[in-house]
């Protein structure tokens, strides 16, 4: 890749984002495949040689068991407490649910129109946008309310719909479940610990200090300081959360797969790179201030102790554990980022030119969200790729 040898002679600016969460929230596909679901496939990669690559297979079989065993959870909180009178527990989880998105449609338009901590960490904003949507995709509590007009009787009865959801409708399930236990029960969320504790991709994204109290206290889904936000794995600038996988993005899930001592954003693995490959950041380079700054604080000089920097020239160059690292797009200055972990030179059915990839995603369409495994392309027409390897 000749681009990655120019690298040194080219001004890169890094985005304007929290550098500790600056993959995009909703990724470019840099897959060339479709989300592999294959058991065989997943064993051979849980007992594989790579110890990293064991790790990542380790970390999406517990974030696909935790999404069964959130849905057979709340199914079971549903029956538990079955309802006299389903379709009046339909009509007011209706109500619920339009009273959320009015709600935090609210807290939204406040936190945008702050500055700094203010606005809250982008876990907080971009997770409000799933829940609301935008104006090409419409939000999970939509989907939920739609949900529980297709299919209410069924869920508020405790079952969980068949076939197993998948992707953004794991999550879109979660929301219409808690739903119909809010209104059976006459609770809010964070007085139900059973749920708000105990569903592990419900990932308590923090609402700042500043935020009027009135405005967190309409919601049926925040508790003191935090938003619930439910997914089906894929948090944008999500991180484990006291040890506990509920909801996390593309790099710090593979900071955690290859135990790197901080957690990394594509954007210091960009730094890194660059800095091992030779690039000086002279005094009067703009990206020096931003050198500094990672260094200072989001884990650069961590970064360059623990990964080696590689110049791969074709998928021949990589090994299993290798972190597939893309920042796009190419014209500069870059501002946003993806990575995936190499397991595989082939994908099972796929192209010659596609690797089999671990990675943390939810793609604009939601048509696949969580931590995956697909086939993946080394460099795509607008992205500047580089490689690292843990050393």
């Amino acid at each position: 890749m000749r681009k990655l040898l120019l690298i040194a002679a080219v001004c890169l600016t890094a985005c304007g984002r929290d550098p500790i969460s600056d993959e995009a929230s909703e990724p470019r596909d840099f897959g060339l495949s479709d989300p592999i679901d294959d058991a065989a496939l997943m064993a051979s990669l849980l007992d594989d040689a790579n110890v990293f690559v064991r790790h990542a297979a380790a970390m999406k079989a517990e974030a696909d068991a935790a999404n069964r065993a959130d849905l057979a959870l709340l199914a079971g909180e549903l029956r538990t407490h079955p309802a006299p009178n389903v379709p009046a527990l339909l009509d007011r989880a209706d109500a619920l649910l339009s009273g959320e998105r009015s709600a935090l449609s609210a807290l939204s338009a406040h936190l945008n129109a702050q500055s700094g901590d203010d606005r809250g960490l982008p876990e907080l904003r971009t997770s409000l946008v799933k829940l609301l949507g935008n104006a090409t995709y419409t939000g999970i509590l939509e989907e939920a309310a739609k949900l529980l007009r297709a299919d209410g009787a069924s869920l508020s009865a405790g079952e969980v719909p068949r076939p197993f959801p998948r992707f953004n409708a794991v999550t879109v399930t979660k929301a219409a479940q808690i739903a119909l236990a809010l209104v059976g029960r006459d609770k809010r969320l964070e007085a139900l610990p059973q749920i708000a504790d105990r569903v592990d991709l419900l990932y308590p994204a923090k609402i700042p200090a500043a935020t009027p109290p009135e405005l967190i206290a309409a919601s049926q889904l925040t508790a003191p300081g935090i938003l619930h936000v439910p997914n089906a794995g894929y948090i944008f600038g999500g991180v484990l959360s006291a040890g506990r996988l509920r909801g996390i993005d593309c790099s710090a899930y593979l900071s955690v797969a290859t135990s790197s001592s901080v957690r990394l954003s594509t954007g210091v693995m960009e730094f890194a790179w660059r800095e091992m490959q030779g690039d000086t950041f002279a005094a009067d380079d703009p990206d020096g201030a931003i050198r500094a700054d990672m260094r200072a604080h989001y884990g650069l000089a961590e970064a360059e102790a623990e990964y080696a920097p590689v110049v791969a020239a074709s998928l021949d160059d990589l090994r299993p554990g290798d972190l597939v690292v893309w920042r796009y797009p190419r014209r500069f200055p870059t501002a946003d980022g993806h990575v995936a972990m190499f397991a595989r030179r082939s994908v099972p059915g796929g192209k010659a030119a596609e690797f089999l990839g671990l990675e943390a995603t939810r793609a604009d369409d939601k048509s696949r969200e969580g931590l995956l495994l697909r086939g993946f392309g080394l460099e795509p027409d607008d992205a500047f790729t580089f490689v690292l390897r843990r050393r």
